[in-house]
């Protein structure tokens, strides 16, 4: 293998790290039970297809972080009514204030 190539494979490996750290990572740190369930199933279900379908990772991620992301959104959507901080009327508020 020539260096560049071993170069590129490397710098491929840190960029994916980063990737992961930022996307399931993340996720371990709520303090909401059940994302942090939803980051362990996402670290499993990104090592399976990894392992599973190499050549097709990126497409095959991209289609579940679009199926994961509407799934964050319904969790947010029907936690509305219980969530101790409400995002959207504090949001208003800073905006009435300047």
């Amino acid at each position: 293998m020539r260096k560049s190539q071993s170069l590129q494979r490397k710098l491929f490996a840190v960029v994916a790290l980063f990737y992961v750290t930022a996307t399931c990572g993340s996720l371990f740190f709520s303090k909401i039970k059940d994302m942090v369930i939803f980051g362990t199933a996402n670290l499993i279900i990104l090592l399976v297809v990894m392992g599973v379908k190499r050549y097709a990772f990126t497409s095959l991620w991209c289609a579940y972080a679009a199926v994961a992301s509407v799934i964050i959104l319904a969790y947010f959507w029907r936690s509305v009514g219980h969530r101790s901080f409400r995002y959207a009327e504090a949001m208003l508020e800073h905006l009435q204030l300047q």
